[in-house]
Order: structure tokens, then C-alpha cells, then sequence
């Protein structure tokens, strides 16, 4: 039996968050379950779902991001892009099958204020702002591994195994318009890996540094229009520079 997207209404959401700035709904988030009428539901064709998997639950300190994300994406072999940037889809997911997850892998912040508490759900049940898919509980999984993917790869996923070792990563690729040129996206993972050593202590800032310098090459030289190989080289020129660094301010 062919199983299709459920999504939730966008006035259903609508609702909910209007609720939620208002500080109405935020007990609903430490519920076992959340609570839906199927009129708030519609069913979406176009995108069809290979099952149902079953997450990892995150527990002591491990998250099994990686292990999820490549469970989140062989479900959905032929999502595109745009279809990926549909909020009711990753609104109904987050509240819906993978609930357990979210509650465990983004539990609410028990001794902040109620404004924090509104904030974090915002980030991670919901797409809202301009940083959302990067901080979406669901939608960061699947698009994680979809910039990632390399099926010319022995092992398809191997960068991103590497994607997932670090949450900068989120922070640092998927909040940048680079993210969208896979080829680059796999340049600087690739390098990343080749070169440990090099990125084995303060790794946040010195990936920061690379990326800010890639997106600054973006300007005057069209990154999208060069190999992997190329890009690569390009990263290379500023080993020196990347060496040096060891604090946060670069």
C-alpha cells in the first residue's frame, strides 16, 4: 500500500503558534503525546513515503543523529528541494511520529524563563526564522544528509557520518547559502577529514574562518562552477592561516 505525506494545515499552525507567543500552549510540550484532529491534517501525493522508520531514542548523551538521519532519509528517496522546504511537513513529523524523539533530544529547558522555553520550541519544532533548517529537530536530519549524500562513494554516507560528528556543522554550513552547492558542501568535509590534525583543536573557529572565507571567494569567483578538486585547492591556500588560529576571534 502506497503511503503518502501527511502535513498539517497551514492555519492549524498558524494557530499553534500564535498560541505559543502567547505563552498559551507551551504545557503542551511536556505532554506524552500531542494531541491532533484528523481535519487538521492533509495528505500530500506528490511525495511518497518509503515506511515509517523507527528513531533512535538519544539517551545518556548520545543523540544517534547520524543513525537517524540516514533512517529519515531512506524514507524519502525522491524529496526535492522545494518539497523539503514545506514547514507543514516537518511540523507535522516533529509532532507527531518522531514526538519521543524530539521530547528527548530537545527537552525543554527546565530553570529558564518561559520566554527561553517559547524560543527553543520555536527552534526546533518548528521552521521559523531565517536559521530554521538548521535547527529543526527533523528537517536538519534530512537535509543534513541530503547535502552530504555522494553516491559515487564506496559508502554513500560517509561524509555524512562526518557532518553529524560535530553540531557546528549545522550552524556553520546549512545557515549559509553554500549549502546549496553540493559539490562545494562535500569539498570542505572532505578536507576536513583528510586534514585532522590540522582542525584536531579549536575546531569551531577555524571551520568558522573557512567557510567565511569561502563565502567571501563567492563573491568575485563563481564556486558553484568549479570541481570538488579545484575547491579543494582553494581551501589548501589558507592551511597557513587556519594553523594559527586557537581562539575564538579570528
Amino acid at each position: 500500500m502506497t503511503q503518502y505525506q501527511k502535513l498539517f494545515k497551514s492555519d492549524f499552525i498558524d494557530k499553534l503558534t500564535s498560541d505559543l507567543r502567547s505563552g498559551r500552549n507551551v504545557s503542551l510540550y511536556r505532554k506524552p503525546s500531542f494531541e491532533y484532529k484528523d481535519e487538521n491534517i492533509l495528505l500530500n501525493k506528490r511525495i511518497v513515503i518509503n515506511g515509517l522508520p523507527e528513531f533512535t531514542i538519544p539517551t545518556d548523551g548520545q543523540f544517534f543523529e547520524f543513525e537517524n538521519a540516514v533512517k529519515l532519509f531512506n524514507c524519502y528517496p525522491n524529496l526535492n528541494r522545494t518539497q523539503a522546504t514545506d514547514k507543514r511537513m516537518w511540523t507535522f513529523m516533529a509532532h507527531t511520529q518522531y514526538w519521543q524523539y524530539m521530547k528527548a533530544r530537545w527537552p525543554l529547558p527546565e530553570l529558564a524563563g518561559k520566554g527561553k522555553i517559547i524560543t527553543h520550541i520555536f527552534d526546533h519544532w518548528f521552521l521559523d526564522g531565517s536559521k530554521a533548517f538548521s535547527r529543526h529537530g527533523i528537517a536538519s536530519l534530512w537535509w543534513g544528509t541530503f547535502i552530504t549524500y555522494d553516491e559515487k562513494r564506496k559508502n554513500p554516507f560517509e561524509l555524512t557520518e562526518e557532518f553529524f560528528s560535530k553540531q557546528d556543522y549545522k550552524r556553520v554550513i546549512l545557515e549559509e547559502n553554500i549549502c546549496f552547492y553540493k559539490p562545494l558542501v562535500h569539498a570542505i568535509l572532505e578536507y576536513i577529514a583528510e586534514n585532522k590534525e590540522l582542525f584536531e583543536k579549536h575546531w569551531a573557529p577555524k571551520v568558522r574562518f573557512l567557510i567565511r572565507k569561502l563565502n567571501f571567494i563567492s563573491g568575485y569567483k563563481i564556486l558553484s562552477s568549479l570541481p570538488k578538486s579545484t575547491i579543494k585547492k582553494i581551501i589548501d591556500e589558507y592551511k597557513k592561516d587556519i594553523e594559527i588560529i586557537k581562539t575564538e576571534i579570528i
